[in-house]
């Protein structure tokens, strides 16, 4: 698809993106964070901000998905902002609704993901992944920069909830307790994590999974150097596999509503019409001792 096209691809090459960053309307976002190990072994998550300010896409902006577009609750550390604290850190990065962005994170795919799902949940339609992120750009010898980013003229966003992309609680619930179970509630976690076997260095309060939920590692649906998402007809086939047909309504999770929104940005990709992230995942469903969990494989 030529990058001047009105609507975008949900994922865009670093030769795609070279050419779409010409015109005025097109915003790059870096929104980089860095998990690291704590002294007591349990880990934790900081801003890549440093890391942008080494090296990052000429032009790029830094969204800081920690502070700016999350709100630590309890039992969530990335809660979802309100749509009026999300709108204000959107525009302050000179965002608004008729803006093509671009996000990309260093550290992992998964948090371009989550900021593509958090500006799909408010409303933002022209939003894409950069595949291979800043690895892939810099391959193709493509324009670097350092240092600081340049003032920014505000944008005007106005956020228009989508709640048909998110998940709560109840809905999980009503999911995994239902006799047919048409759904599929996915935890999208290693294997270990997902049978309570990879200890708790997230912190949740069960270890295990949620009952009747089918393991799909988010990892699943990367290459193997785990920057780029596999092709489409790969992923259709090893999900459709594991979950159903296309039509099949899907409700993922994950520890803290990141890694979730991997999976469901794939599964979309792939042509599931029908995918819901449960942003709350296990740091909110395993506070509450009265929601189902369980440690075996189900």
């Amino acid at each position: 698809m030529s990058p001047h096209s009105q609507s975008m691809p949900m994922l865009v090459t670093a030769e795609w993106l070279s050419i779409a960053r010409q015109s005025d309307d097109v915003v790059i976002l870096d929104c980089t964070v860095i998990v690291y190990d704590q002294d007591d072994g349990r880990k934790d998550s900081r801003p890549g901000l440093a890391e942008y300010h080494v090296e990052h896409i000429a032009g790029a902006r830094f969204a800081d998905l920690l502070s700016d577009f999350s709100i630590k609750r309890r039992n969530a550390r990335f809660g979802i902002p309100s749509a009026t604290e999300f709108a204000k850190a959107a525009a302050k990065l000179g965002v608004s609704n008729d803006t093509k962005l671009v996000v990309y994170s260093t550290s992992s795919p998964l948090w371009a993901t989550r900021l593509w799902w958090l500006f799909k949940y408010f409303g933002h339609e022209n939003v894409a992944v950069l595949d291979g992120s800043l690895h892939e750009w810099k391959a193709a010898g493509l324009p670097l920069e350092t240092g600081d980013m340049p003032q920014i003229q505000h944008g005007d966003f106005r956020a228009r909830v989508h709640t048909d992309r998110l998940a709560l609680k109840s809905d999980v619930l009503s999911t995994v307790t239902s006799p047919d179970q048409t759904s599929k509630v996915i935890d999208v976690l290693s294997p270990d994590y997902y049978a309570g076997k990879a200890g708790n260095i997230y912190g949740y309060t069960r270890l295990g999974h949620i009952k009747r939920a089918i393991n799909l590692p988010a990892e699943t649906v990367l290459t193997d150097d785990g920057k780029s998402f596999r092709s489409t007809a790969e992923i259709q086939a090893l999900t459709e596999a594991q979950i159903g047909p296309l039509q099949t309504p899907v409700i993922t999770y994950c520890g803290g509503g990141i890694a979730a929104t991997q999976l469901a940005f794939a599964l979309e990709m792939a042509g599931f019409s029908d995918v819901k992230v449960y942003s709350g995942s296990l740091q909110e469903w395993s506070a509450d001792h009265d929601l189902p969990m369980e440690t075996e494989a189900s």
